[in-house]
């Protein structure tokens, strides 16, 4: 799998290849499921024109994305960044 993909086809991908639930997408990031269907056929346009609320969209999506295609390892990974951007956990302590 590339690794290389844009947002839509990354979201696309959990969608079809991975089985992950729209619904519980939708609760994740925050969307509907209308939107989360939008968001996967490439649609951006209804999404806030802010930088940081879509940063922080996009990164969960790649999140998620990369902890399904990666090894073990790099799973472990994407999903502590996971927690340490979206719960706003420190590294340190």
């Amino acid at each position: 799998m590339n690794k290389d993909i844009d947002i839509s086809e990354q979201l696309k991908c959990l969608i079809e290849e991975y089985d992950f639930n729209i619904d519980t997408l939708s609760k994740y990031l925050k969307l509907n499921n209308q939107e989360i269907q939008e968001l996967s056929n490439g649609n951006i346009s209804f999404l806030k024109s802010d930088n940081e609320y879509r940063f922080n969209l996009f990164n969960k999506i790649s999140f998620l994305y990369d902890s399904a295609i990666s090894e073990k390892d790099l799973k472990l990974d994407a999903f502590l960044k996971v927690l340490i951007s979206y719960h706003n956990i420190s590294k340190y302590i």
